[in-house]
């Protein structure tokens, strides 16, 4: 699938003045709609994580033909995902507690994020 023109592709950087910087956003979605080109900010595309640096390190070992480790991330997201898609949880209590429930510590939580631990990991994490 061919790529969109998104607007780290095609920058405008206003000097000086920090005035209001213009947008790329019309020159994208024309191109996109000329072309049949994919929108790059399409809710229908978002992501539910980001897969980050460790996606690369992860690419290269499958390359070289390297043992591949499931990513402890990948692996809470999906059973949190299951848990909300049948209803288990719906609620930001109801998160911790089923991370509790799979054996898991959860030492810190703060507004926008929860800290999880595996209690049987020796190396205390990554």
């Amino acid at each position: 699938m061919p790529r969109g023109v998104s607007p780290r592709a095609v920058k405008f950087i206003a000097r000086g003045t920090g005035s209001a910087r213009p947008t790329f956003d019309p020159l994208r979605d024309a191109f996109n709609d000329e072309h049949g080109w994919s929108r790059p900010d399409d809710p229908k595309r978002a992501r539910v994580q980001q897969p980050g640096h460790r996606a690369y390190i992860e690419a290269a070992k499958l390359r070289t033909g390297l043992e591949h480790e499931a990513d402890p991330r990948e692996l809470l997201r999906d059973y949190l995902t299951y848990r909300v898609e049948h209803g288990a949880v719906q609620s930001r209590a109801d998160v911790v507690a089923a991370l509790e429930d799979a054996g898991l510590e959860v030492p810190r939580k703060g507004k926008s994020y929860v800290t999880v631990r595996n209690p049987d990991d020796a190396s205390g994490g990554d």
